[in-house]
């Protein structure tokens, strides 16, 4: 495997600070073409044996060597904030052995984002008693947490750590299990996912 090699994006990040002094390329004002502190590796270390969890060599070497976040794409990396969470753990679906369960995901994904939210609420008060019946924004909210929590959190969460932002609502994460573990991919709430699978 082949490990990053800092002199030289330390090299490139040099000269692109010099030349981008005005940050015509986006998102380059948030970062400056600069990297914050490195994490400690002990810390690091500390994080990893707590979520009984590893995170891919190259990004261990950019926190630990580079810095805690900073230069990247578009805003820049974000700072790895040891974060205590359980979804990390889980297996990711943008896997080569989860290709059935991502394809039955997004299709649900892209027709909860494109039903009629109008008609399925009339439908919905036609069919539930007034004494039970909620209001049209508790309905919204109770509808928002059911797709978050059965298509949702599978697509956006499972598996995938945050790192970076690129704008309008597209982020990138590092995928930390699965046959594609240490690759990054953007993912947005907004994607159109009924291109062909």
């Amino acid at each position: 495997m082949q490990m990053l090699d800092i002199p030289k994006i330390k090299a490139v990040l040099k000269e692109a600070s010099q030349w981008d002094m005005d940050y015509p390329i986006f998102g380059s004002h948030s970062h400056a073409h600069l990297f914050r502190p490195p994490l400690p590796m002990e810390e690091l270390e500390a994080w990893e044996e707590l979520m009984e969890l590893r995170l891919p060599e190259d990004y261990r070497t950019y926190l630990t060597c580079l810095g805690n976040g900073g230069a990247g794409p578009a805003y820049g990396i974000a700072s790895f904030c040891c974060p205590l969470d359980d979804s990390l753990r889980e297996p990711v679906v943008f896997s080569d052995d989860h290709a059935k369960r991502f394809e039955e995901l997004s299709c649900k994904w892209f027709k909860y984002s494109h039903e009629n939210e109008d008609q399925l609420y009339t439908t919905y008060c036609e069919q539930t008693p007034e004494e039970r019946r909620m209001n049209y924004s508790a309905w919204d909210e109770a509808r928002y947490r059911f797709i978050e929590n059965t298509v949702g959190h599978f697509l956006f969460e499972s598996g995938q750590l945050y790192i970076a932002d690129q704008g309008c609502s597209q982020d990138i994460y590092l995928l930390l299990s699965g046959s594609h573990r240490g690759f990054c991919h953007g993912n947005s709430t907004e994607y159109d996912y009924s291109y062909p699978f």
